[in-house]
């Protein structure tokens, strides 16, 4: 009905293809068509002019019949071209006349049929190639072989892909109805390839594992193979769902014996770094392997083969026969490669292991030799650096190995207390020194921050402050400081590190030069005829020097009272006290050659004016006149004055150790390019006892330290047992110290009755309010 309704539509419209009669002649009788339609008739009669016409639709009489012969014939046609496929020959018809006999099967409901008789025809011809092929496998080699499944699964593809074009019709209406029981046409034929040829004689499977495991071996034994082969085959077999179980258990056994064997040779033979380049080589060539001719899903297994049989078994002898080595000679590839394969077995801590031993032992020859102490923290530094380039570049900056960087150099760097902090506060008073113009302030910054890392890991900061606090003083007074910016950026690194408590003093002795700077202002608007300059210094922010007392000449000592009077009008109640082992002079000499000026101590300055009205002196005459009762400083200030080569301003009688009858002389035939020179240099290390005294202040501080400790612990809990208490003071001292000391000072506190002991148990101790 829905075939025929356009024409009824055409015909009850066809009055608009014929023009109308003209008028007075006579109508027309209309010609309609009746048109058959699988057995229906359609009649359409007029009743007249103003009448509405009716539509009658009759059956036919005869019904049309499908010839007896159609199925037979039709599917003659269609074998004989699957035929044509199946041998590579030319189909006689077309696709299109072959795809409309196949719908007109299907259109009559002969699906099953069809599907069944393609079905057994190419299991039928797949049966054929499968016993043909099971003949070649034993007598062709195994190369020859691959390449004929090579072949015949091409041709298979090929002639699948044809006869599913053909019987597309069947595939896309029977198939997809019959979607549980019917396979698709592409595989059906996969299923019939897999059953019929490569399953129908196992030898022939067999024969393909091994061929492709044989070119597989020999690739990677350096040969060259045809990889387009190996990937047909994998891809065939993954089509055929059986890869896994053919090939890739077979590859992995194999692959897991050759790794073995090949591990064990060469971890004997190779160096350590040797070695780890192979091991990247063979991860790189299976990644690729996998990549171009095996399956995605065999990539991990592969890899954990290797690594196992190459990294995994043979990680101790690794780390044992080639880390040292290699971290002495720097080989940051070689370690990223080790770390890379290392992180991938899980073995970082092992390695981690390793790198904290390293940096302790190579810490503790640094540290340890007494002889290095001159370069002990440039050796530091330097180590440091290499030491973080290693994490960075090799260790993928890993936060677990910072730690253990950390912890290494705290290790070693409290193994010998006390020495590496007194040398650091020098090598920084190397560095900040004006005069030292090895490095910019850029570069010194740097530095600085880099002794600041350091100093992070030495527990005696305490004795580092006592000696830092010392050379500053003498830098600030003696104005030898490179940069200000610089030492005051330094100590803001230490108050972040320490607290403001640790920089308060260093901190007030440059609020102590500020304010000695104002105060000279005022002194010199009331008094400017009086040429000197004083710093007012606080007791007890500074170092506490030694007194020395000597004979200062009329002039010094008139403008010294001409201070203290202006001082103490000022601030009333003050004491001053003068150090003049601290003070320095500018003293103008007159030569033939040229007037010279001398920027010398105090202790040098009075040496130099005794010679206006001689030319040569005795130790003991010079140490009368000075006043400099201390021989070890006054032989100190005549060797800076006669000792140095290159600036002699005495002349020393005799050579050899200065006695009190050694002679002394003024050199009149003095010469210099510079007009001012300096003669103190002698003087800017730290003298021995100096050093000893700082020391011994320090402790002193400590046992006040341990015992405010101990008080401000017992008044809170009242009473504890020795073994906590020791506990709590590990947890609050800031600095390195023995339970012996901390016992001693128990017993301090006992006998000064601030604690007493438990009358039933001696190890507990109670406090006295």
């Amino acid at each position: 009905f829905f075939f025929i309704l356009p024409r009824i539509c055409y015909m009850l419209s066809g009055k608009r293809k014929h023009p109308a009669p003209e008028l007075g002649s006579p109508r027309k009788k209309p010609r309609l068509h009746s048109p058959l339609a699988r057995g229906n008739s359609i009649v359409c009669r007029p009743t007249g002019a103003n009448t509405k016409k009716r539509l009658v639709i009759k059956k036919l009489a005869v019904v049309p019949q499908l010839p007896k012969d159609f199925q037979e014939t039709t599917w003659n046609k269609l074998s004989n071209a699957v035929t044509a496929v199946h041998n590579l020959a030319p189909v006689c018809e077309s696709k299109e006349t072959l795809y409309h006999q196949v719908k007109d099967l299907c259109t009559h409901r002969m699906s099953p049929k069809v599907y069944q008789s393609l079905y057994s025809k190419c299991k039928d011809h797949l049966n054929t190639v499968g016993k043909q092929l099971s003949e070649l496998s034993s007598s062709i080699d195994v190369f020859s072989f691959l390449m004929q499944v090579e072949r015949i699964w091409n041709d298979h593809c090929t002639q699948t892909r044809i006869i599913r074009d053909i019987f597309l019709y069947l595939d896309r209406t029977y198939v997809i109805n019959e979607c549980s029981n019917v396979k698709s046409l592409w595989d059906m034929g996969l299923l019939l390839f897999r059953d019929e040829v490569i399953l129908c004689d196992p030898a022939i499977l067999q024969k393909t594992v091994n061929g492709i495991l044989s070119e597989i071996e020999q690739e990677r034994n350096g040969k060259t193979i045809q990889r387009s082969l190996i990937q047909t085959l994998a891809r065939m077999l993954t089509s055929l769902e059986i890869y896994s179980t053919s090939i890739e258990e077979a590859f992995l056994e194999q692959s897991r014996i050759y790794y073995r064997q090949e591990g064990l040779h060469r971890i004997d033979s190779d160096p350590v770094p040797v070695y780890l380049a192979f091991v990247k080589k063979k991860i790189q060539e299976e990644q690729e392997r996998v990549s171009v001719y095996l399956e995605a899903s065999t990539s991990s297994e592969l890899l954990d083969i290797v690594h196992q049989e190459l990294v995994l078994e043979h990680a101790d002898s690794i780390l044992a026969k080639g880390f040292e080595s290699m971290m002495k000679d720097d080989a940051l590839q070689d370690l990223h490669t080790l770390y890379t394969l290392f992180h991938y077995v899980k073995r970082l801590k092992q390695l981690k292991e390793y790198f904290n031993t390293h940096i302790k032992n190579c810490g503790l020859d640094i540290v340890m030799s007494a002889e290095r102490d001159a370069v002990m923290v440039e050796e530091l530094i330097a180590f440091k650096r290499k030491i973080q380039k290693t994490l960075e570049v090799s260790f993928e900056k890993n936060e677990a190995y910072s730690h253990s960087i950390r912890e290494g150099f705290e290790h070693f760097i409290n193994k010998r207390q006390n020495k590496p902090a007194e040398l650091l506060a020098q090598f920084i008073d190397k560095q900040l020194r004006r005069g030292q113009k090895k490095h910019t302030e850029n570069e010194l910054e740097t530095i600085l921050d880099e002794v600041i890392t350091l100093f992070r890991s030495i527990e005696s900061k305490d004795i580092f402050q006592g000696h830092y606090r010392n050379l500053l003083s003498t830098r600030l007074l003696m104005e030898k400081s490179s940069s200000l910016d610089l030492e005051k950026h330094l100590i803001t690194k230490l108050k972040q590190e320490c607290g403001s408590t640790f920089t308060m003093k260093l901190e007030g002795m440059f609020k102590d030069i500020n304010i000695s700077k104002d105060i000279m202002l005022e002194f010199k608007s009331k008094h400017p005829t009086v040429d000197m300059s004083v710093n007012i210094l606080s007791r007890g922010i500074w170092p506490d020097w030694p007194i020395v007392d000597v004979i200062l000449p009329e002039f010094f000592d008139s403008h010294q009272k001409i201070f203290e009077n202006f001082y103490k009008q000022k601030y009333s109640g003050r004491k001053l006290t003068w150090h003049n082992s601290k003070s320095h002079c500018a003293i103008l000499a007159h030569y033939e050659k040229g007037d010279k000026i001398f920027c010398a101590s105090l202790l040098q300055s009075l040496v130099l004016l005794l010679f206006n009205t001689t030319n040569r002196l005795t130790k003991k005459e010079i140490r009368d006149r000075t006043g400099i009762v201390d021989s070890e400083k006054l032989d100190v200030t005549l060797q800076a004055l006669a000792g140095n080569k290159n600036m002699r301003i005495l002349l020393k009688g005799t050579k050899g150790p200065i006695t009190d009858d050694s002679l002394f002389g003024y050199n009149q035939n003095f010469s210099h390019k510079l007009v001012r020179l300096k003669v103190n240099q002698i003087q800017e290390k730290e003298p021995e006892e100096q050093r000893e005294n700082t020391n011994s202040a320090v402790f002193m501080e400590r046992q006040y330290q341990i015992d405010a400790a101990i008080v401000r612990v017992m008044k809170t809990r009242k009473k504890l047992k020795h073994a906590i208490l020791l506990t709590e003071m590990f947890k609050q001292l800031r600095f390195p110290v023995e339970p012996i000391d901390i016992k001693k000072r128990i017993e301090s506190l006992i006998e000064r009755e601030y604690l007493e002991r438990d009358k039933e148990d001696a190890q507990t101790y109670s406090y006295l309010a």
